[in-house]
């Protein structure tokens, strides 16, 4: 692990995570909110819940409960994304991390955001390319693939069906024009390689794969690992 360290440092010298980056754009829209809502929040990973707004509502929502099990806002809420127990006009601002991915119908999720976000709102969120190779293999591996790609990165993060149909440029644009918004920020993202720690030899080839992605534009618009995205709503 120290190794793959150095490696970052001498190859990607000045990128940062993708979830910096996406904290870093929830901190600067969060201090002219009132009321945040945070979409699929479950544990809340990368500490959402403790950025600062006016009057400190922030509200996490997940559609099962128990995932919320280790996060530490007070105030959590089940509820399905395309149902959202809230007035029109609730939310100053709504963020959403790695979510998207998993909502079956993303056009009623979206205009559900737009119905109870106020007049200037802002909806910030990340989510996968739908192109990116870790994405197709999601989409197209069987499973026991999968499962053997698991174990090897020993991950214990918990499977989740995604369906990734708000996950393309042309998806991300049309979906949210039609729901109202406007698109204010749309970055693509690709870093280093986060899934190949547990070996040097993977995690040189494919940081040479993320290099060159970033390297070419035309590359990167098709086949980064991330959106980060801003809708806003006038």
């Amino acid at each position: 692990m120290r190794f793959i360290l150095k490696l970052r440092k001498i190859i990607f010298p000045n990128y940062i995570f993708y979830n910096d980056v996406y904290r870093r754009l929830c901190r600067f829209y969060v201090k002219d909110a009132v009321k945040i809502l945070h979409l699929g929040a479950g544990g809340d990973t990368i500490g959402l819940s403790g950025l600062e707004c006016k009057f400190g509502l922030f509200v996490s929502l997940d559609i099962d409960y128990r995932q919320m099990k280790e996060n530490s806002n007070n105030i959590k809420i089940a509820a399905d994304v395309n149902n959202l127990p809230f007035k029109n006009g609730s939310f100053d601002l709504i963020l959403s991390d790695a979510f998207f991915e998993h909502v079956k119908a993303p056009d009623r999720a979206i205009f559900n955001c737009f119905r109870i976000s106020r007049g200037g709102s802002r909806l910030v969120f990340n989510t996968p390319n739908r192109f990116s190779y870790i994405s197709m293999f999601n989409l197209y591996a069987p499973r026991f693939i999968k499962n053997i790609a698991k174990r090897m990165n020993a991950s214990r993060r918990k499977y989740f069906p995604a369906y990734y149909r708000y996950n393309t440029p042309r998806q991300i644009y049309s979906i949210s024009s039609r729901a109202g918004y406007q698109v204010a920020v749309f970055k693509s993202y690709t870093g280093w390689p986060s899934y190949f720690d547990f070996s040097p030899a993977f995690w040189l080839f494919f940081a040479a794969v993320h290099y060159i992605i970033e390297k070419f534009r035309f590359l990167s618009d098709k086949f980064s690992m991330t959106f980060i995205c801003v809708l806003h709503k006038k």
